[in-house]
């Protein structure tokens, strides 16, 4: 019985000691995780307009959409159409004809 309890003993302090290093590495990962992430944000808040690179947006389309330019710039956020107010560059496909139905 006394070896019982010793065995349970060292799984027991085993599981606590794996325990309290997995809880250490995990509140070093939160540290530097949100450290990291107030550097992103302090960068990204230094960056002007100009400094930002250009976003294509790429929607999938089938024949010719009504009120196309509207729907694109639905995916805008509101600021995006204040500061640049001018109109949305927006590329055209042609259609595509589907050829005709074969009856085999």
């Amino acid at each position: 019985m006394h070896i019982l309890a010793v065995i349970l003993a060292v799984v027991a302090a085993i599981g606590i000691t794996t325990s309290t290093i997995f809880l250490v590495l995990t509140i070093a990962g939160a540290c530097v995780f949100f450290r990291e992430a107030a550097k992103q944000k302090r960068f990204a808040a230094s960056l002007t307009d100009d400094q930002l690179p250009f976003v294509s947006l790429l929607k999938p389309m089938h024949g010719i959409e009504p009120q196309l330019e509207e729907n694109f710039e639905r995916f805008l956020p509101a600021t995006t159409r204040t500061i640049r107010p001018s109109p949305l560059p927006i590329a055209c496909a042609s259609a595509i004809r589907r050829s005709p139905r074969r009856s085999s």
